[in-house]
């Protein structure tokens, strides 16, 4: 690495392309030594899968593909597992249907939250919750609201695991559930059951958005949308638990 660390040290990150393999495993050696000397240019970046979440995930979890949550195999345990625009039995050749069916079998519920009904919802969801395409942010943070002003939230998660949440809860103080409502067209009171439910089944409920869904890179908004999913996964406690959000 003596030319590529030359090239950083005459350059800055800006000066250094990484050039890799799609795939979560394919690249995340060189992405992070690179992170650790203060970042790089990378192809994968800005792809329509997985943008905003690659940054998002960085900057929010340590690194891209850090988290993955909740990964399939964290399904079948899962109390409530809660997909954002995921249309999963449509676009990964059912293979995480299976591991859907199996959390139902185990007693677990699904809530897709989708504009359309779509093929994973209508046989394996238990609950759907129709909305404005490209607000997801806003239903996002009307939960946040409501796990922090009802008390709901993982008090020992937060304060081991997480850095500027007072900020955080008071940044969210704002939006509350009928602010939400006029935006993302979801009734508030259905906006403080789903928090509600999320907090009674955490930690081993979590948020899922999927690979291109309302994190890749389909909104303006996407960035910030995966970055409220993994703050609203950290109020529950989710990340590392058994049937929460994976940590890989």
């Amino acid at each position: 690495l003596a030319d590529e660390k030359k090239a950083f040290d005459q350059y800055g990150p800006r000066g250094v392309f990484g050039a890799c393999p799609d795939g979560p495993f394919s690249e995340d050696p060189v992405i992070f030594a690179y992170y650790k000397l203060g970042g790089m240019i990378h192809n994968n970046a800005g792809t329509v899968s997985f943008g905003s979440w690659a940054v998002a995930d960085t900057h929010m979890v340590g690194g891209w593909g850090a988290s993955s949550g909740p990964h399939h195999l964290q399904m079948r345990e899962c109390e409530l597992h809660v997909m954002f625009g995921c249309n999963w039995v449509a676009n990964k050749g059912g293979n995480h249907g299976l591991f859907i069916k199996e959390s139902r079998k185990n007693g677990g519920k699904v809530i897709i939250i989708d504009p359309w009904l779509n093929q994973t919802a209508q046989p394996l969801a238990d609950d759907w919750v129709p909305i404005t395409p490209g607000t997801d942010i806003a239903l996002l943070l009307g939960m946040a609201n409501v796990l922090i002003e009802e008390d709901l939230y993982d008090h020992e998660f937060v304060e081991q695991n997480t850095t500027g949440f007072e900020e955080f809860a008071a940044e969210v103080k704002q939006y509350t559930p009928s602010w939400a409502e006029k935006i993302c067209d979801v009734p508030a009171d259905r906006i403080r059951e789903l928090a509600r439910a999320m907090a009674k089944a955490a930690p081993a409920a979590s948020i899922e958005a999927g690979w291109r869904a309302v994190i890749g890179c389909s909104y303006a908004n996407s960035f910030e949308t995966a970055r409220v999913i993994t703050a609203v996964n950290s109020l529950l406690g989710a990340w590392g638990a058994k049937g929460g959000a994976l940590l890989t």
